[in-house]
């Protein structure tokens, strides 16, 4: 069997990376099924530790070389982009909330120093693909010093101009998000569908520039094959199937 077709038999699910802690994941994850999320709006949660780079995680999940590629209407490296290379949210974890006196050796600013300069390459790397950049810092009081946890705040907003719908503060570990965790539903939710939304978006119009210009039928019928896939994320089966026929 064709593997693209073997693949595509599968539901496919919105991809969603975390960045940092297994933990810490793990913490986040059980919240969003314990408020009955995933079976509302099921995603596919991916591991990877803080120091990855997006090009990395994306190589993680690509097949081999050797792999063959797909002979009919989907191909293969098309399926596994949309299903596990580009996620439509990633989460990113900075955990200094140790108490262990070795970490309080280094000034808040040190921390702050790798903070922001990752922050950027993230944010950046996230809007090149149109992925929403959901970011928790979890900071042990120990750290700021004389600092007050009103500077720490006001630092962030002013070197990184972030918006605190998308940007977590806390300083009393994970725990901390609890009262939060209706919000991050919403996030994966809303932004999970906008994201596949998006990208059906682009390929209506290029449907439609299509028809007028093409007389290939084969390429058009791919293309809407393609569109009742993406419209799968959703679970809107009567567009999926609108666009299949």
């Amino acid at each position: 069997m064709d593997p693209a077709i073997e693949l595509i038999q599968e539901q496919p699910t919105p991809l969603v990376y975390m960045l940092g802690n297994k933990l810490n994941h793990d913490y986040l994850i059980k919240g969003y099924e314990d408020l009955g999320a995933s079976k509302k709006f099921q995603v596919n949660f991916q591991n990877y530790s803080l120091e990855t780079k997006f090009s990395q995680m994306a190589k993680a999940n690509t097949a081999s070389s050797s792999t063959p590629k797909g002979r009919g209407l989907f191909s293969l490296s098309w399926v596994r982009k949309h299903r596990f290379l580009v996620p439509s949210v990633l989460i990113a974890v900075f955990d200094w909330s140790n108490e262990d006196p070795a970490i309080s050796k280094l000034s808040w600013a040190n921390y702050e120093l790798v903070l922001n300069e990752r922050y950027k390459e993230l944010l950046a790397e996230s809007t090149s693909f149109g992925t929403t950049l959901l970011t928790i810092v979890l900071i042990s009081p120990k750290l700021l010093g004389a600092q007050t946890m009103d500077d720490v705040l006001a630092g962030f907003r002013r070197n990184l101009n972030v918006d605190f719908k998308y940007f977590y503060v806390l300083f009393k570990g994970i725990e901390g998000f609890a009262g939060s965790l209706k919000k991050f539903v919403k996030i994966i939710s809303e932004k999970g569908k906008s994201f596949y939304k998006e990208i059906r978006k682009k390929l209506k119009r290029k449907i439609a520039a299509t028809e007028k210009k093409s007389t290939n039928q084969l390429s058009i019928l791919k293309s809407y094959a393609k569109l009742g896939y993406l419209y799968e994320f959703d679970r809107k089966a009567s567009q999926s199937f609108k666009n299949y026929k």
